[in-house]
């Protein structure tokens, strides 16, 4: 009975991150709320808990986060947003949640199981892209974007599964991407030959057609770093000296190409004086200089409020994300608030006995996406921190525990 409940507790957790991707409505918002429930629930009924000491100093931070979050909100509720203190409650209780459950289940029992769900998640964004695309007669569009607000296109009629927003959806199917085909080099999915072939053409595809430069630079970076430690990394120095060579001519020759055309990108981008014309990251660059010129008016300290910024651009400009989570966490709480949410980080990809390839491949393309990308408060990115620590649980050996919670 007792791995029954935990079978239906794993399977809820793969709901979750099923979830994020239905685009209609926020439905990940109950479902994350029944999960942790559920988890809470289960570990307050058991008699005996234990739990090594590295998921509990993970469990720990999370809460001082949560914790940290809530004193900034109380104290500048009137420069705070509640429906993002709210997520911030959301998406890190469902993590402390998660967290509790992997020390209660073995993960290697359900990687096929989670291969089977990335593979789905892929496969339903490869479709509604394709639908999106064959309703907007888009197929040869990307070949004719020139600025960023052209490639909002895809927008222009519903979507279901993925995202309202085209950059966020593309940014989530990069992380699953990253996930799964991080899973197959570290052996915790099977190599299928042909069959992954595939999956990854499809996830070329969704991401070439949904034209997000911030989930194309990663994936860019994704394939770089995995072909290296797949293929390269153990070959003879010489062979290594060669490759890196031509990598590097390569990327002098094409990037112009690169530059101009897939990032829609040219020397205009950095005149800020004109504003920012309707181009994301254009938008983003002023933004940053703004805040960069008006820094003294900031409690980079201790913080400043949930969503500060929303309160401190006011109506100076028509979006106040800087898209930067690094940047996001220090004004809104603090140092702190930053060093928190780099800890947790650090103790989520340093998890693996091969951590280096790990961090690499599954952690460096998505901390460089948060660098322009997201508040630092999301739901994708709790999900993607979970799915990392579980890969992370079923490639290595169980662990002796070492710590002790919760006994009654």
């Amino acid at each position: 009975m007792e791995v029954d409940v935990k079978d239906g507790i794993v399977g809820l957790f793969f709901l979750s991150c099923f979830s994020v991707f239905i685009a209609v409505v926020p439905i990940y918002v109950p479902v994350f709320w029944l999960f942790s429930f559920v988890v809470i629930l289960h570990v307050a009924l058991q008699s005996q808990y234990e739990i090594n000491v590295k998921t509990f100093f993970t469990i720990l931070t999370t809460g001082f986060f949560i914790l940290l979050a809530t004193y900034i909100f109380v104290r500048y509720r009137y420069q705070s947003n509640f429906q993002v203190y709210f997520k911030i409650l959301t998406n890190y209780t469902f993590l402390i949640s998660f967290l509790l459950l992997i020390g209660r289940v073995d993960p290697s029992r359900y990687t096929e199981k989670l291969g089977w769900l990335l593979r789905l998640i892929l496969m339903l964004s490869f479709i509604q892209v394709l639908i999106k695309v064959a309703y907007l007669n888009l197929w040869f569009a990307p070949f004719e974007y020139e600025t960023s607000q052209m490639a909002f296109a895809i927008d222009e009629w519903i979507t279901f599964f993925g995202n309202n927003h085209k950059n966020i959806w593309a940014t989530k199917v990069a992380f699953i991407g990253f996930i799964y085909f991080g899973g197959t080099y570290l052996g915790v999915f099977e190599r299928k030959g042909l069959y992954n072939i595939l999956m990854f053409f499809t996830w070329i595809l969704s991401l070439f057609y949904l034209s997000s430069r911030t989930a194309q630079v990663s994936l860019f970076v994704f394939i770089v770093v995995w072909t290296w430690f797949r293929y390269i990394k153990n070959v003879p120095v010489y062979a290594r000296l060669f490759v890196i060579i031509v990598f590097f001519a390569l990327v002098w020759y094409i990037t112009p190409l690169f530059y101009e055309r897939l990032l829609r990108l040219d020397e205009s981008v950095f005149n800020l004086e004109s504003g920012h014309t309707g181009d994301g990251f254009k938008a983003r660059l002023y933004l940053w200089a703004y805040l960069i010129d008006n820094i003294d008016l900031i409690n980079t300290t201790s913080g400043n409020g949930i969503l500060f910024l929303d309160y401190f651009f006011g109506d100076r400009f028509s979006e106040s994300n800087i898209h930067n989570v690094y940047a996001t966490l220090w004004i809104d709480m603090g140092i702190v608030g930053l060093f928190l949410f780099l800890f947790l980080m650090f103790q989520t990809f340093r998890s693996l006995k091969n951590n280096m390839a790990f961090f690499f491949i599954v952690g460096l393309p998505f901390l460089l996406s948060l660098m322009v990308q997201y508040l630092g408060y999301d739901s994708d990115i709790v999900v993607y921190v979970s799915l990392a620590i579980f890969l992370s649980s079923a490639q290595k050996e169980p662990e002796s525990v070492v710590g002790l919670i919760n006994e009654g």
